[in-house]
């Protein structure tokens, strides 16, 4: 049975108005990393893929700390296209369509949902995979469900960081590549479970409500409660593959340039959390990772 497949999907866009609020020491988006030979510090900020830089800019000390690196690294390197066309590829389904994999009711269903909740159909989508599909409509719903953030002009936040880094003369890295992130998301998840993903989101009656209580989770910078949806909506093998195995692969990486020289991390949220997550690896490794306030 597939369950929460929106919170699931949205989890992935983390990877994932503002409102005042008490910052606890264990929950927060914003972190510096000292200590263990580091010269200067780093800092470390949990994105929200589809926010854009004007939630950047409504917090001055977020640029401020930026400014004090030397490098801005980001789960991609945005600018580079490299594997693009193999991304564009791995999206497409191999020797079937949409309209074959459902039957005929339930792809009516998903067609009529979709075309009502972002007037873009099913149809136009007949040879993507599903994983593909979730994450266009997430793009397309997010202005429908929160039409006074959406409003907000700018780069989205993690192509805005890395015109910040280039503006201000610093090296631009990514802890991937544009083929590495696309087999993991439309390959790794089986075709099965894919489809099952897509049809629950469509036809879930609260699926706009379920976005509102995860976007205001990362307002609240509650990366806690993220995590522990993430470990109740998706399975294991899926966290494992998804965040855990990527959040321990960048750890080595991020050793390298923060010993190398101040270097400001924008990734994903969702991979700041957990035992697995990227503060308690780097507190594993000898670093004092402490938040940053916003306020």
């Amino acid at each position: 049975m597939v369950k929460n497949s929106i919170r699931m999907v949205l989890l992935l866009v983390l990877f994932v108005q503002h409102n005042a609020f008490t910052q606890d020491k264990a929950n927060s988006i914003f972190w510096e990393v000292t200590g263990n030979g580091l010269e200067k510090p780093s800092y470390i900020f949990g994105t929200f893929h589809l926010l854009k830089s004007n939630y950047v800019d409504s917090f001055a000390v977020i640029k401020q700390k930026l400014r004090t690196c030397k490098t801005v690294v980001g789960e991609l390197q945005m600018s580079d296209t490299t594997g693009m066309s193999q991304f564009m590829a791995s999206t497409k389904l191999q020797g079937t369509t949409l309209q074959q994999l459902y039957d005929s009711v339930t792809y009516k269903a998903m067609n009529d949902s979709m075309m009502k909740w972002i007037k873009v159909g099913l149809k136009s989508f007949n040879t993507s995979k599903p994983m593909y599909i979730q994450a266009i409509v997430m793009q397309m719903a997010f202005p429908k469900v929160f039409p006074e953030i959406a409003k907000g002009k700018g780069a989205l936040m993690d192509m805005y960081f890395q015109q910040l880094g280039r503006e201000n003369n610093m090296q631009v890295a990514g802890l991937e590549t544009i083929a590495e992130q696309s087999e993991l998301l439309f390959t790794f998840i089986p075709i099965e479970r894919q489809l099952a993903m897509l049809k629950e989101m469509l036809l879930n009656p609260d699926k706009e409500k379920e976005l509102k209580m995860l976007m205001n989770m990362y307002l609240n910078q509650d990366i806690t409660e993220i995590e522990q949806l993430m470990n109740k909506d998706m399975q294991p093998d899926e966290v494992a593959m998804l965040v855990d195995n990527r959040n321990k692969s960048w750890i080595p990486k991020l050793e390298s340039m923060m010993k190398a020289q101040p270097t400001f991390v924008a990734v994903g949220a969702a991979h700041l959390a957990g035992v697995n997550g990227v503060v308690a690896l780097l507190r594993a490794k000898g670093y004092t990772v402490a938040p940053v306030a916003l306020h």
